[in-house]
């Protein structure tokens, strides 16, 4: 149980590393960040509504998606919490990327600067 905790935990924290092999969430996670990021950058020059263009990133990085949840699977992670921690992580960045948008078209940029 413990190890899942861990699992979970690896991915759910920015920066954050919980397991020995934690350098592998870590690098997953980054992953993810990074092409959520300068997808949804991509989204919003095109000019989509903020949703869309978020629902858009999230489907763009679905490789890095599979690989973090295949990693949470090798770790013994049941399926149920691995949906809830990825799903998890998407809220946070919809918060993010909405109060970024929010702030007017060069916002993403300059977050990313």
């Amino acid at each position: 149980m413990l190890k899942i905790i861990a699992a979970i935990v690896g991915l759910s924290l920015l920066g954050g590393t919980a397991l020995a092999d934690g350098s592998v969430a870590q690098r997953l996670r980054t992953e993810y960040d990074n092409c959520v990021w300068m997808s949804s950058l991509t989204q919003e020059v095109a000019g989509l509504d903020a949703n869309l263009g978020m629902e858009m990133a999230f489907q763009s990085c679905a490789t890095e998606e599979r690989a973090m949840a295949a990693w949470l699977a090798s770790s013994y992670v049941p399926v149920n919490q691995i949906n809830m921690t990825i799903a998890g992580i998407k809220l946070q960045f919809k918060r993010r990327l909405r109060e970024i948008w929010g702030g007017g078209s060069s916002s993403v940029k300059n977050e990313l600067k």
